[in-house]
């Protein structure tokens, strides 16, 4: 009989399209100002030491099997550090996805890609609107598709506000990016006035441009009381070199599995476990 662990693991590649990965938050310093985010109160930066130090102890706990997501904060605003990162994870056979907010050059990128021995196989590039028109976000998308190549999965993600012309221009900037071979992966605005995952703040747009716009994922599903991979096949490590088996359980003050700067590094989880939060938005990969 298969066992608890096996059928969670074929259910949740089944469900995601991914392989088991760890989400290393590697600072929070960034370029951009959004009001709403926390990158401007905690600008830390580890050293180039520190930096080499946390890979080798993430070799330690990873299997090689993992993946590894890389984000910020904004890792091209400090390009030195993300290359020895990309270049040290690849160096140790890990493959990498990078998430950005598409300020880079297509050439800058590229660059990581080659430092990586084509271990950076993923860009995840969040377009803010405030920052970056529709029109420029296709040119960029399709000189980063240019530079490189087939081999390189590149991903365009954008909060769309419940506003029928975000809703439109969402629709538009998925077929021009499509036509570039460039995904496009809409994410929903969410008010904290209300409970998430019912869609509450879409409530007065086009239930027709809703569909057509968020036809493929269902926002922040009920998880609770279902297997989760969190802290099996997934984990959180934030800029304090602290693992977690998620980031909600992080933000709830719960799964923390250790330190990687610990004598005695933490380990995870043996088998999947049941969720413990009613609507969860950690998809992994997203």
């Amino acid at each position: 009989m298969e066992s608890v662990a096996a059928m969670c693991r074929s259910r949740i590649r089944y469900r995601t399209g991914t392989q088991p990965f760890l989400k290393w938050k590697i600072h929070h310093r960034c370029n951009f100002s959004c009001a709403y985010c926390r990158a401007l109160r905690e600008p830390m930066v580890p050293s180039l030491r520190d930096a080499e130090r946390a890979v080798q102890r993430i070799v330690e706990v990873l299997p090689g099997t993992w993946k590894v997501v890389l984000t910020g904060g904004e890792l091209t605003s400090t390009f030195r550090l993300t290359s020895q990162i990309v270049g040290d994870l690849g160096e140790a056979g890990y493959p990498m996805r990078l998430i950005s907010n598409f300020s880079a050059s297509a050439r800058a990128y590229a660059r990581l890609i080659r430092i990586s021995n084509g271990r950076l196989r993923e860009f995840f590039l969040t377009r803010h609107a405030q920052y970056l028109s529709a029109r420029e976000v296709v040119k960029r998308a399709a000189e980063l598709r240019a530079e490189a190549g087939d081999s390189v999965a590149v991903t365009v993600r954008q909060v769309i506000l419940p506003e029928d012309s975000q809703l439109k221009e969402a629709v538009a900037l998925r077929t021009a990016l499509s036509a570039e071979g460039v995904s496009f992966y809409p994410l929903r605005y969410v008010s904290f006035r209300g409970k998430q995952g019912q869609g509450h703040t879409y409530e007065r747009v086009s239930s027709e441009l809703l569909s057509a716009v968020f036809s493929e994922f269902v926002f922040a599903p009920r998880r609770k009381g279902t297997y989760c991979p969190a802290g099996f096949e997934y984990a959180y490590l934030n800029p304090r070199g602290e693992l977690y088996s998620c980031m909600p359980y992080k933000y709830r003050k719960e799964g923390y599995l250790g330190s990687i700067w610990d004598e005695e590094l933490p380990a995870l989880k043996s088998e999947p476990t049941l969720c413990a939060v009613e609507y969860c938005s950690c998809v992994p990969g997203r």
